[in-house]
């Protein structure tokens, strides 16, 4: 069904609300008028392997990751294909498309974009906007070397120290190592403790690391000088950033 509105003519009704609920359908009397029997695309297969050892690639692997807790004004991925989607979650008036693993993307029953106006071949726009975040933590409670395995760091990214120091007259403090995978090259080596006669949490800043070309991940290996009375780890701290990838559609599923 297309509309009019204004100066605005012959735009076609993708969603239909009243006041903030969104409508299933309209009826012009007894006749379903919307949505009508226009061939819909219900599935579709970007080449997200295009982004394999690239910075792009992980960008868009921490952008799933950010949202996969939800996403808001300032935290989203979008893609636009015809019309523009939210990825996973959404919020407001957008409407919403699943990523699925592997490039493919599942689009809710009569919302997917009209199937002829998108071809394989095309080009998508995904939009990647995330703020600034932290990682998961590496660490524990016992005297012990602990190591985790994280994805490629983006242009300054932070290395992040935890620890309690417990008792005052025991120094407290983690050793912090980052290599990059598979290469195994050292980007970040160092130790840091609390001295004195205090108590209390610490959470340093131990250095900044970037994106390796051609590496895959990066370990961090941290190791605990003297734990005392309570956690101690360490964390990457991811800055904001704003990308578009560009993808193209390798295969599209369509209503009948």
């Amino acid at each position: 069904m297309k509309a009019a509105l204004g100066t605005i003519s012959d735009k076609y009704v993708y969603s239909a609300y009243l006041g903030e609920r969104p409508l299933a359908s309209i009826y012009q009397g007894t006749t379903k008028i919307w949505p009508d029997n226009a061939q819909r695309v219900t599935r579709m297969t970007l080449d997200v392997a295009s982004l394999d050892g690239t910075l792009n690639g992980i960008y868009w692997q921490l952008a799933l990751d950010a949202v996969d807790t939800g996403c808001t004004a300032s935290k989203f991925i979008r893609f636009t294909c015809d019309r523009t989607y939210n990825v996973n979650h959404t919020y407001g008036s957008y409407p919403l498309v699943y990523h699925m693993g592997n490039g493919e993307f599942s689009f809710l029953n009569e919302q997917g974009p009209l199937a002829r106006n998108v071809h394989v071949g095309d080009a998508v726009a995904i939009n990647l906007v995330i703020p600034s975040r932290d990682s998961i933590c590496t660490g524990g409670l016992d005297n012990v070397t602990v190591s985790y395995d994280y994805p490629s760091c983006i242009p300054g990214t932070t290395v992040r120290g935890y620890f309690n120091k417990g008792r005052k007259k025991v120094s407290t403090g983690v050793r912090l190592i980052v290599a990059s995978l598979p290469s195994n090259k050292t980007l970040l080596d160092r130790h840091q403790q609390q001295n004195g006669h205090v108590r209390g949490d610490r959470d340093w800043e131990y250095g900044s690391v970037g994106y390796i070309p051609g590496e895959t991940g990066v370990r961090l290996t941290v190791t605990p000088h003297q734990p005392v009375g309570g956690a101690w780890g360490g964390y990457f701290r991811y800055p904001a950033f704003r990308v578009t990838l560009h993808l193209n559609i390798l295969r599209i599923e369509t209503t009948p």
